[in-house]
């Protein structure tokens, strides 16, 4: 039984309870709110924020049901972003976050489904979906342009133009422990920062792994991607911590995990980022 001084302090602190097996794996309903609905498979998709009376965020995520899994596109993209008979980026679903996510930094968000997965061959080729949290506007996604540059990794499609943006150094502040840039600067979304200990690069096979975004020499997204298979296991909950920098490109509350949950009174899915805190912004200095 929760108590209700347990209550008030999760509350406020913006801690989490778990319910295993319960409808309560959603966000707490009266410090929710949600963005606009979009069709994805059979089933929906929206984007969602919730923030504790005091003002700090505490969650930030998706929410979508069952049926979207349901005929969902086989093709490998829906064709938004092609160069010369080339094209990428699975099919995109952008979310428009409510207005109480100007506690966060977020702007907006958009999920890629990838019906046969993406390069690497071998390591990401599995169905699953991208979850990209954005820091910089849309609009500035549409200067991130498509091409064929020989000197990007192999497979993805972007100019050599904004391939250099992609690779520019980020300030030592905002360089994230053990994560490398691969040189996998994508069509409308950035370069795609990994951590090469991550399991699916030293002989498991991929489930859930977490990526950082950088554009023009700064960070520009979050991005937890997720197999099928990893989501219909339908676990309660699965909270995942990930390293962060020293700070980032603006002052604010950033999130310090992701989670998975699902609720089997409504078929829900949710994946959010959490465990909110302070870092200052970037002093903007390179490192040696």
């Amino acid at each position: 039984m929760i108590r209700s001084w347990q209550l008030f302090v999760c509350v406020f602190v913006g801690c989490m309870v778990t319910f295993v097996g319960t409808a309560l794996a959603g966000p707490p309903k009266n410090l929710t709110e949600f963005g606009p609905s979009l069709s994805m498979g059979d089933g929906n998709i929206r984007a969602f924020s919730t923030v504790n009376p005091s003002g700090k965020p505490i969650r930030i995520g998706v929410e979508f049901d069952g049926a979207a899994f349901q005929n969902l596109p086989t093709a490998a993209s829906d064709g938004k972003w092609e160069y010369d008979g080339h094209t990428c980026c699975g099919h995109e679903h952008v979310l428009q976050f409510p207005s109480n996510a100007v506690a966060t930094p977020f702007k907006w968000a958009m999920v890629n489904w990838n019906p046969g997965g993406h390069i690497p061959p071998g390591v990401w080729d599995l169905p699953h979906f991208d979850f990209h949290f954005y820091f910089m506007e849309e609009a500035e996604r549409y200067n991130i342009t498509a091409g064929i540059c020989d000197a990007a990794a192999p497979g993805t499609l972007i100019s050599c133009e904004a391939f250099q943006k992609g690779m520019k150094p980020l300030p030592a502040d905002e360089q994230v422990p053990g994560y490398i840039n691969p040189g996998a600067v994508e069509a409308g979304m950035g370069a795609h920062l990994i951590d090469p200990t991550s399991p699916e690069f030293n002989g498991e096979t991929f489930t859930r792994t977490f990526l950082y975004g950088a554009w023009d020499g700064s960070l520009n997204f979050m991005e937890p991607m997720i197999t099928v298979a990893e989501l219909q296991k339908k676990e309660a909950e699965h909270c995942t911590p990930y390293p962060t920098p020293e700070a980032m490109p603006e002052a604010g509350f950033y999130p310090t995990e992701y989670c998975t949950r699902y609720d089997d009174k409504n078929d829900l899915y949710y994946v959010s980022l959490q465990a909110f805190k302070w870092f200052p912004k970037s002093d903007g200095i390179l490192g040696n």
